[in-house]
């Protein structure tokens, strides 16, 4: 049986790092996240969006790696996790798209026709970053309420209150309340 040195590397980096040495994980981080990168970037509208994806996936590999069985399936396991990553993120685009695409059919047809349909990519991007990165977890990958908690190491129902908070301070700047007027 000839195999390749670097296969067997490889096996060895994923059994060391199931058994929790970090040297082992990372070295799989350096090893594997220039093709995930490469691949997630084929599949997603920027860079940036790339880059979060793997950060994702390796948040999943962290996750499940104890539960792969065979190492020598890890490369199959890993883009496995990254397809069904970038899978969600454009599933999380498409709804976004129509989102706004709703919010822009509302404006048209109400009252308020000449004020300008809502930017919800603005309006969310002008938020804080802790913000943003609430409704990216809960929308965009589409992680329940309590997996978030547990990622964040904060309460599910902190999670589930600052998610209402969020929505409706959204909803109030499509409504076009502001601070002043309560």
């Amino acid at each position: 049986m000839n195999r390749k040195f670097e296969t067997v590397l490889g096996e060895l980096l994923v059994l060391r790092a199931q058994e929790g040495e970090e040297a082992a994980f990372r070295r799989l981080v350096d090893t594997w996240s220039p093709q995930l990168l490469r691949f997630c970037r084929r599949r997603s509208d920027s860079s940036d969006m790339a880059r979060e994806i793997v950060q994702v996936v390796w948040l999943q590999v962290v996750k499940g790696l104890r539960r792969l069985d065979d190492p020598t399936r890890f490369p199959a396991w890993l883009f496995t996790i990254a397809a069904r990553a970038c899978a969600n993120q454009v599933r999380a685009q498409v709804q976004t798209r129509t989102l706004a695409a709703h919010y822009r059919d509302l404006a048209v047809s109400s009252d308020r026709a000449d004020e300008e349909a809502l930017d919800l990519k603005g309006a969310i991007q002008a938020l804080p970053s802790d913000q943003k990165h609430l409704l990216v977890l809960y929308y965009q990958y589409g992680y329940s309420v309590e997996e978030i908690g547990e990622q964040l190491k904060i309460p599910s129902g902190t999670v589930k209150s600052r998610l209402h908070k969020l929505r409706e301070e959204l909803r109030r700047l499509h409504e076009g309340d502001s601070d002043e007027e309560h």
